[in-house]
């Protein structure tokens, strides 16, 4: 497809969708329980999508080895709160790790792109 020029700038990509991904994972979570993976060499996107059940919501957290993510509790105010519901992050040449909680069971997918 091609790019739309607006006086002599490029403007977007009306490319509909995005690439599919070579490599996709896939969690099968069960409530309040944590899992973690390593990130696939090279990533630098993910986009993460959960299978719709009732108000199921997540938390993740990404960083290096022995990152974990958590369901808050209590007010987290130094900085190191998981993220919640976020469905696409940018990932760091740092990142090795994805951590991720479900406050239901749920099936979630994560595909990794460069």
């Amino acid at each position: 497809m091609m790019p739309i020029l607006i006086s002599g700038t490029l403007a977007c990509d009306l490319t509909l969708g995005r690439n599919y991904s070579d490599t996709i994972y896939s969690l099968v979570l069960a409530a309040n329980t944590e899992q973690h993976f390593t990130i696939p060499a090279k990533a630098g996107k993910v986009f993460i999508n959960i299978q719709k059940v009732n108000t199921v919501s997540y938390w993740t957290k990404i960083g290096g080895t022995g990152t974990t993510a958590a369901i808050p509790v209590a007010n987290v105010l130094d900085g190191t709160a998981s993220s919640l519901n976020v469905p696409f992050y940018s990932l760091r040449p740092t990142d090795t790790t994805i951590s991720v909680i479900c406050d239901g069971a749920t099936i979630m997918t994560f595909a990794f792109y460069l």
